[in-house]
């Protein structure tokens, strides 16, 4: 008996290696096959959330709010944390009005990324809506000098005309011009946006700024009326009436219903 089982136990020291390097196979087989169910899995809540972000990114683009809400909650079912998700659905919130629902998600994703242009102008609209205008300029001074992306710098100039129109309306001219001068540098020789300058330096009060950006303006079009009269109503605040005059004169005939350079 003592024979056999040494005979046994020899046995199965030559046979250990083997059932080792088996079951180590079966393992990892079974890691990879667990591990490849994952990712089947992973990719296909991936998949249905992409393509209940995309139906509400078209509902949210053709203003229909309600559905974007719907398909954006559905779309965060499968990844709660995503940032897109949750900002695109602030903004659909926004659209129907439910400012405070929206300010909870945006609040949760300016902690997350306080750099965030999008977030910051859409928090500062909200605070001007609410009447909190120092928590709206000091927002959206955070959009303005935000990180957004090359092909976003059109929406970092309208949070800077948001901010100036929100400081003329609350009679800080000083801050405004300062924004102003910023802005009329960045657009370059824009005919219209120099124009819009223009007027917006006027309504500050900075009548050589505005009669600058006018001329920038028609340097390009020589004959918009409304920088023609806005350029003589800048120079005749200044005193400059030789150099109002032909700017007015020039406005009324462009445009003979202005009163304005009729009467300047």
């Amino acid at each position: 008996m003592e024979l056999q089982r040494v005979a046994r136990y020899r046995f199965y020291l030559r046979k250990r290696p083997a059932m080792l390097i088996i079951l180590s196979a079966l393992a990892i087989v079974f890691f990879l096959s667990v591990t490849g169910l994952s990712r089947v899995y992973h990719a296909q809540r991936d998949a249905l959330g992409n393509r209940w972000f995309t139906r509400g990114v078209g509902d949210l683009n053709a203003g229909k709010y309600d559905a974007a809400v719907m398909e954006f909650r559905a779309a965060l079912l499968y990844s709660r944390d995503d940032y897109n998700y949750q900002l695109n659905l602030a903004e659909a919130l926004i659209g129907l009005r439910r400012t405070g629902e929206a300010s909870a998600y945006l609040l949760n994703l300016w902690d997350r990324q306080p750099e965030n242009g999008l977030v910051n102008v859409e928090l500062a609209r909200i605070a001007v809506q609410l009447g909190r205008t120092d928590d709206a300029v000091r927002y959206y001074h955070d959009a303005v000098y935000a990180a957004w992306s090359p092909h976003e710098q059109e929406k970092r100039r309208a949070a800077r005309l948001e901010l100036i129109e929100l400081l003329l309306r609350m009679h800080e001219n000083t801050q405004a011009q300062s924004e102003l001068i910023a802005l009329a540098a960045n657009v370059g020789e824009d005919s219209s946006q120099q124009a819009r300058i223009g007027n917006l330096f006027l309504q500050a009060n900075d009548y050589e700024h505005a009669l600058t950006a006018y001329r920038t303006s028609l340097r390009s079009y020589r004959r918009n009326p409304a920088a023609l009269a806005g350029a003589g109503a800048a120079a005749f605040e200044l005193g400059m009436y030789p150099v109002a005059l032909p700017y007015l004169q020039a406005a009324v005939a462009g445009n003979p219903d202005d009163r304005g350079a009729q009467t300047a």
